[in-house]
């Protein structure tokens, strides 16, 4: 998050403030329908669909993936190593 924006950082510290997980989708989906935030890069599809499920903090894990580190280095030459 960029916490240098003070409209990001203020949207930031109201959203946390919230208690239950209904009030972080009604808010997302507030912001998202006013319009204000259209020049930011926010993608509130994702954040409602995260925040509507039943586990927010895990519903992204089964998504990321690591890859393995001797392949990386293989394949490609843009990796931080080389």
């Amino acid at each position: 998050m960029n916490t240098t924006d003070p409209v990001l950082k203020e949207m930031y510290d109201a959203f946390q403030k919230l208690d239950t997980n209904r009030k972080k989708v009604k808010f997302l989906k507030d912001h998202k329908d006013s319009g204000i935030y259209k020049s930011y890069d926010i993608k509130w599809d994702n954040l409602i669909k995260t925040w509507s499920s039943k586990d927010p903090l895990a519903y992204w894990k089964p998504t990321v993936k690591v890859e393995d580190e001797n392949e990386n280095k293989e394949g490609t030459k843009d990796t931080i190593d080389n």
